[in-house]
């Protein structure tokens, strides 16, 4: 109690009259302040609740970082992905061999090893009788039997040649120019052994004529020494 006193009167107040009083506003600034308080506590206690959580799991974000990097988003990616996939390879086959790259590259251009074929004129003539007997017959099963390409094939039976005589006289003599190269290079081939082995025989028949003049000259020797020795003989017992 506070006393207060006036001219006359001497009044008593209590201690709680004289606090300020709390207006309606104040009160909501007070509670506006109590639950931003609970709400930051309950926001710490969330992130480092999440914070606990995301370093346990698994890191999803990173993965799918990556996979959107590996995926080309753009027509200019993906050209770039297939030049450095093409450099690749072309350094790998810089290190194999020749052959190796060959087979490589038929298998790539065929389904086994199947180069390329020039037919001849009576193969060329043998596509047209087959596709005239055989109108079933499409281009492509006639390159597999032929064993060459169906544009080839196309070409043929596009093309207006046809065998005359003159050409068939040309191909006979063709084949009878072959025929002969032929023999004359097994010939020249035989002759060179022919020649090898009469040389080798003749190197033995002069040994063996060398020997035998050598053994010959040693019998007259020895047969003129048998005489002189008789003669000189016959002429002691004279005397």
């Amino acid at each position: 109690m506070i006393p207060i006193r006036c001219s006359t009167v001497c009044f008593s107040i209590p201690r709680v009259f004289l606090k300020p009083i709390q207006s309606s506003t104040y009160l909501s600034q007070l509670r506006f302040k109590s639950e931003v308080t609970t709400t930051t506590h309950n926001d710490d206690f969330v992130s480092t609740t999440t914070s606990t959580t995301s370093s346990n799991l698994p890191s999803t974000k990173s993965k799918s970082k990556s996979k959107s990097k590996r995926e080309p988003k753009t027509l200019i990616e993906e050209m770039k992905l297939a030049e450095l996939s093409r450099q690749k390879v072309l350094s790998l086959r810089q290190t194999l061999a020749p052959w190796i790259k060959r087979e490589l590259t038929q298998k790539s251009k065929y389904s086994h090893w199947n180069p390329k074929r020039k037919l001849s004129r009576q193969e060329m003539i043998k596509v047209k009788e087959l596709k005239e007997t055989f109108p079933q017959y499409r281009t492509v099963d006639l390159a597999q039997f032929f064993h060459i390409s169906p544009e080839a094939v196309r070409r043929i039976l596009k093309s207006k040649w046809v065998p005359n005589e003159i050409d068939e006289e040309r191909m006979i003599q063709r084949k009878e120019r072959k025929l002969l190269q032929r023999q004359e290079t097994k010939q020249a081939a035989l002759g060179r052994t022919d020649e090898a082995s009469a040389v080798a025989r003749r190197a033995q028949k002069h040994g063996k004529w060398h020997k035998r003049s050598k053994k010959s000259i040693d019998d007259d020797n020895d047969d003129d020494g048998v005489e002189l020795n008789k003669s000189y003989n016959k002429i002691q017992s004279q005397f």
